[in-house]
């Protein structure tokens, strides 16, 4: 998405939103950028919210390192040319999005929420951070961004939880499998 080669990349990658928490993702980059300045921020998705121009008056001066993409037809492609991919989501059903971004190999950073903590392995495939601490967010970047060993031991684990866990096979079996009892059920209750 442009840049030094040896920059750290955060990437975003979902429906630009309040409740996505993005303009905590603006708010913590601006802070961290003012003392690095080989962290970039790639910011992917619809505006669905009319938020873009928050962007600018966040980021100001750093607004020369973030890249701003409305549609990718690929997804996996930008993540795996970033280093962390970042959700500060308010809320989620569950984080298919760092799923995917762990089945590229990158670590996560998301708040503890449900969906989120189910996607994200504190400690181990990412960091989870409390919901609307932008300092806390920034913090947590920092740490990833100026640790590239951490961030690949992360990203190796998280593409081997996906591996291990969320093989297509493994969802659809256990989908069939809650079908069937659901519908065995069903059944049974209708013949008592």
């Amino acid at each position: 998405m442009g840049g030094p080669p040896n920059a750290c990349f955060l990437l975003f990658v979902g429906r630009l939103n309040h409740d996505k928490g993005v303009l905590d993702l603006e708010r913590a980059f601006a802070e961290l950028s003012r003392d690095f300045d080989d962290i970039w921020l790639a910011v992917v998705g619809p505006d669905e919210a009319g938020i873009s121009n928050e962007f600018e008056r966040y980021c100001g001066i750093v607004l020369s390192r973030m890249r701003r993409i409305s549609y990718v037809a690929t997804p996996e492609h930008a993540m795996m040319a970033e280093d962390v991919f970042v959700l500060p989501s308010y809320r989620e059903g569950f984080g298919n999005v760092v799923i995917e971004a762990a089945a590229c190999g990158i670590p996560s950073i998301g708040t503890n929420i449900y969906g989120l903590s189910d996607a994200i392995i504190d400690g181990k495939t990412g960091i989870l951070i409390p919901r609307s601490d932008i300092s806390a967010l920034e913090v947590a970047m920092t740490r990833l961004a100026l640790n590239g060993d951490e961030r690949r031991v992360m990203g190796e684990k998280a593409r081997m939880r996906v591996l291990d866990e969320f093989k297509q096979c493994i969802i659809v079996n256990a989908l069939l499998a809650f079908y069937k009892h659901t519908l065995d059920s069903k059944r049974q209750q209708a013949l008592s």
